[in-house]
């Protein structure tokens, strides 16, 4: 990891969390999940191929959401590598002027 990628990492961090808390999108994935289980529900036994595409769509939103935690969480990593290379090559600095 270089510097520019962690701040890029953090940089997405933040943008996935301002996702994740937007009203709108959440609400947004919340009716789309309770119309896929209600879908899911009205299917008969035999209709096995439509609850799997249905099921496939639940988890397309699953995926959408876990795809932002992991930006968030990564961004969590990024900023403290940063922290710790700045930290680093200021003490490698302070080392050569002495």
């Amino acid at each position: 990891m270089t510097p520019i990628d962690a701040e890029a990492a953090m940089v997405r961090a933040v943008e996935a969390d301002q996702l994740l808390k937007n009203r709108l999108l959440v609400q947004a994935l919340d009716a789309i999940r309770a119309d896929l289980f209600d879908k899911i529900e009205r299917t008969t036994w035999r209709q096995k191929g439509a609850r799997e595409a249905l099921y496939q769509q639940l988890v397309a939103c699953s995926n959408f959401e876990s795809q932002l935690r992991y930006h968030i969480e990564n961004g969590k990593v990024a900023k403290s590598w940063l922290e710790q290379y700045r930290a680093t090559q200021a003490m490698k600095r302070s080392r050569r002027k002495a």
